[in-house]
């Protein structure tokens, strides 16, 4: 129901709310009219919560003195507090605010009051990829730089948390930005999702987030937003082991970016393409482009790309059955991935470490991987780093002829693939058990009679 329909008795719902909105409005006082102004400006983002430093960018103000105006808000009920420094509008509220926005500020004020706010978004982004996955290669930054400060994150973990809070906000600020003309801000923001999508990229929504920026980007003719996205949506893929889609993106992006002439780019696609080839099965390949990618990075000054270099090499030799060369290449990478504070990366890599170890005969070792890893999954909520992990776990059993264990870890897989709909992990999940059971009973058929 529409605002103006709404009535209470003889009580008009509008004219209630603007009696508090106008008396502050046409205050003598300064204080009151900046509480109105906020209101007003508010309606430029009504269906969205917003915390001080959000709010701080949409109003141009200092963080400080926008969680003053957002607690006077508070107590004269025009906004809601439901949680510490998280601030939102009633429905109805929210539809004065807009129209009161839409009807006393022009125009380009409007526009520049949401342009800051998603400006300050693509910034908010950008840092939570950094602090989440490690983003060594960001995109070039935007030309306009939000004045005021990003939301302060702790760690990996914080940073990651702030993601899921704010994502129906930055779903909503990518459309808002293709909106306006910015494909520049749409597509910076779908990327800078990346942080999340790396933990939570079996939910889908950072894949529908990159195809919604894509279209952004063809649309407008920005062969630069293209090129990211083709390459964060092949990861995207990858991750999904969606293997002949990744590699039909990287090979998209990887022409765009030599058109472009970015090396660094070059070199992590050629790094992408390797591990999509190890992950689809194929040694040979997988180590002759990761040892492409290392070429290029020998060209640069990248102080993180030995991590990721290092990785490449160890998946493939592990896929190639050089266990021991695998073994060697995660234990120099240990540290190095300890050091940067990424836990997603950090499990990806115990995990490899650990299936690796199995295969060297070294239990102990493996099982203490395994189980850190699972460990980091289960804190992040990663429900499909854990599927992987306990599939990893399932087989070291097996390997040790350790069937219950075995079993337990199979079917905990297979619960959280068919729960959060991972096909091919099912379809793992099942042959794996298969597998087991013929194991154990030819176990049993050795046995002797009793």
């Amino acid at each position: 129901m529409a605002l103006p329909e709404l009535a209470v008795g003889s009580l008009d719902v509008e004219a209630t709310i603007g009696m508090s909105y106008v008396a502050m409005r046409d205050s003598d006082l300064p204080q009151e009219r900046a509480v109105a102004r906020a209101f007003r400006l508010l309606g430029v983002w009504p269906e969205h919560e917003v915390t001080p430093h959000a709010a701080a960018a949409l109003l141009a103000l200092p963080v400080r003195d926008t969680a003053r105006l957002l607690d006077l808000l508070t107590d004269v009920h025009l906004v809601q507090s439901p949680a510490p420094e998280r601030y939102g509008m009633h429905d109805l509220l929210g539809e004065y605010a807009a129209e009161r926005v839409r009807v006393e500020e022009p125009e380009r004020q409007r526009e520049h009051a949401e342009l800051r706010l998603l400006t300050w978004y693509v910034a908010a982004v950008e840092n939570a990829s950094r602090i989440t996955v490690g983003e060594t290669q960001p995109p070039p930054p935007l030309t306009e730089q939000p004045a005021q400060p990003l939301p302060p994150f702790a760690d990996a973990h914080s940073a990651l948390a702030w993601y899921v809070r704010e994502l129906p906000a930055i779903q909503h600020a990518i459309t808002r930005a293709g909106a306006l003309g910015r494909s520049d801000i749409a597509w910076r923001l779908a990327v800078g999702l990346f942080g999340y999508g790396d933990t939570y990229w079996w939910t889908g929504i950072w894949d529908t987030a990159l195809r919604s920026a894509l279209e952004i980007a063809v649309a407008h003719g920005d062969t630069t937003g293209q090129a990211w996205l083709y390459r964060r949506i092949a990861v995207a893929h990858g991750m999904a082991y969606r293997n002949e889609e990744c590699l039909e993106n990287l090979g998209t992006a990887l022409e765009l970016f030599e058109q472009a002439g970015d090396i660094t780019a070059q070199a992590s696609i050629l790094g992408n393409m390797s591990a999509l080839h190890v992950q689809a099965k194929r040694a040979e390949p997988g180590l002759v482009y990761a040892l492409r990618s290392q070429e290029l990075y020998r060209q640069l000054d990248l102080p993180d790309s030995e991590v990721l270099v290092l990785g490449r090499i160890a998946d493939a030799l592990q896929l190639a059955g050089d266990y021991a060369g695998a073994v060697e290449q995660h234990r120099r990478r240990l540290p190095l991935q300890r050091a940067l504070g990424r836990p997603t990366a950090l499990a990806t890599l115990l995990t490899n470490y650990g299936a690796a170890l199995q295969h060297l005969g070294e239990r102990a070792q493996a099982f203490a991987a395994l189980d850190e890893a699972l460990a980091i999954r289960r804190q992040l909520g990663d429900y499909g780093g854990e599927a992987d992990c306990l599939v990893v776990t399932a087989r070291a059993h097996h390997h040790f002829g350790e069937w219950e264990a075995a079993r337990a870890c199979w079917q905990a897989s297979l619960d959280l693939s068919r729960f959060h709909l991972l096909p091919q992990r099912v379809q793992e999940c099942v042959e794996g058990l298969a597998t087991l059971e013929n194991a154990c009973a030819g176990a049993d058929g050795l046995r002797p009679a009793p």
